[in-house]
């Protein structure tokens, strides 16, 4: 294999490509008085003649050696070089990055780190341009404690000192530095205090049990495709968003809250409220989406897609920065058991208003969101590539699922051999020639009516239920017709 070349090497090799890159991100031109003129005017200002600011960048950690140097020796050279003080804080390393701090005068400061820069960048060879310096954090620091060495040669005042920009990332994008405390978590507690409100004010209404949203609109905002065969709302597109505001109970509103406030909120953290807002509502309408698939026949409600929108950013976040991270492992596992403890409950609850598609498909949602809005500490190549092809993925996966759900005039899930409008667990003694419970459905208004008509005409011994779809699990009584 070849070895890499030196600091020195890839220093004095500084290539085009790096220079370019340095004045994209750096500006267009730098001083060019040459380095005595450096040395004077740092001098002046090590005298008590300006401020000094303290920038801290992250580097990658492999790239860490090659900034160093043989015992330090490129890291003294630097300091020589441009009068600033440099320092490498590599106590996070086992995450995959290191820190480097620099002090001194702005201008100064802003020049030494596109040298470092271009430096990892003919250390890092191939096809690498960077930036190498990750997530630039700039403080002002007034009369810091640095040593910096007599100057020789002659001074003069400085030009205005060209700003340090406050952040990149590794695609050259301004962002936050997201390793301190970050936002606050005010889309969380609102989204939270939305559900409740709603929630309660709809108790005792007419759509109970369900209540929210749909308490005080019945009929108009349930995530839902037909109604018995005889109402169509395939047209009515916000039903893809409000069903978030509509819960079934106490245990599915609190299990919802829950899992929002213990997954959403170190996440918001990071992200900040906007973003969040985003990614909530992906996984909410690519909750939707998932149930056009899978789930059309049920009328579902709930912020379950949301949540669990939140369980899918995390799991893009552990997958994107497993090499970062060397808790990958524990946070997978935490991250699993949260989810795991919800469906069972669902299971067990046998609400046919809850959707396990959903469900899945807020899972998918946020971790496609999290390739353009979560956190990456370090951004491979092969990351890029796939940030820039999610969002041409995900359009053509949305509009796949809403043409499935509009293109026939009896909605069918993928799995359905038959198409049907209606379905009901129906005891019925006359037409089954039995008391026993039969799943029913149909496929337009005409087939309804006869069984309605039968079911009245029965009386006190015959009745229909609704169930979920997937609890006749094939055992349907399609040749039966009512008596």
């Amino acid at each position: 294999a070849a070895a890499a070349p030196s600091p020195r090497r890839a220093r004095r090799g500084r290539p085009a490509r790096a220079s370019a890159m340095a004045k994209r991100f750096w500006g267009e031109s730098l001083d060019d008085d040459g380095p005595d003129a450096k040395v004077g005017r740092t001098a002046e200002e090590a005298d008590g003649g300006g401020d000094f600011i303290e920038a801290t960048y992250f580097i990658e950690q492999r790239l860490v050696g090659f900034l160093i140097g043989t015992k330090g020796v490129t890291l003294r050279e630097i300091e020589q070089e441009f009068q600033v003080k440099v320092s490498i804080d590599q106590s996070t390393k086992q995450q995959g990055y290191s820190q480097a701090k620099v002090v001194g005068p702005p201008h100064l400061v802003q020049q030494a780190a596109e040298h470092m820069n271009a430096l990892l960048a003919g250390a890092a060879g191939g096809d690498a341009v960077g930036p190498f310096l990750l997530g630039v954090h700039a403080t002002l620091a007034v009369k810091v404690d640095v040593v910096v060495p007599k100057a020789r040669g002659w001074g003069g005042r400085p030009p205005p000192p060209r700003p340090v920009p406050e952040a990149f990332t590794a695609n050259g994008a301004l962002a936050e530095n997201r390793f301190g405390w970050g936002y606050p978590p005010l889309f969380v507690l609102l989204q939270i205090a939305v559900a409740l409100v709603i929630w309660i004010a709809g108790l005792g209404r007419e759509a109970m049990p369900m209540s929210g949203l749909e308490s005080f609109e019945y009929g108009h905002t349930a995530l839902q495709i037909q109604s018995a065969c005889s109402e169509d709302y395939r047209a009515q597109p916000w039903r893809w968003l409000s069903y978030q505001f509509t819960h079934v109970g106490v245990n599915h509103i609190a299990m919802n809250c829950l899992m929002l406030f213990l997954m959403g909120f170190t996440l918001e953290r990071d992200v900040g409220f906007l973003p969040m807002l985003l990614m909530f509502n992906c996984g909410v309408l690519s909750g939707a989406l998932c149930w056009m698939l899978t789930d059309i026949h049920t009328t579902t409600v709930g912020m379950s897609g949301g949540c669990y929108a939140m369980i899918g950013i995390h799991f893009g976040e552990i997958f994107f920065n497993w090499s970062e991270n060397t808790k990958s492992c524990q946070l997978l596992i935490f991250t699993s058991l949260i989810p795991a403890v919800d469906i069972v409950q669902e299971l067990l609850s046998n609400n046919p208003n809850v959707s396990l598609s959903a469900h899945a498909g807020g899972v998918i949602g946020g971790f496609a969101s999290s390739l353009l809005l979560g956190k990456n500490t370090i951004v491979k190549d092969w990351e890029r590539k796939i940030k820039i092809a999610a969002p041409f993925v995900g359009l053509a996966c949305a509009a796949f699922c809403i043409w499935w759900a509009v293109h026939d005039e009896v909605p069918r899930t993928i799995f359905d051999e038959v198409p049907y409008c209606w379905h009901r667990s129906v005891v019925e003694p006359t037409s089954f020639g039995d008391s026993e419970a039969h799943c029913v459905r149909c496929g337009d208004e005409a087939c309804v009516d006869r069984w309605v008509r039968a079911l009245e005409a029965c009386g006190a011994g015959c009745s229909a239920r609704t169930i979920a779809s997937g609890a006749c699990k094939g055992a349907w009584a399609d040749g039966v017709e009512p008596v």
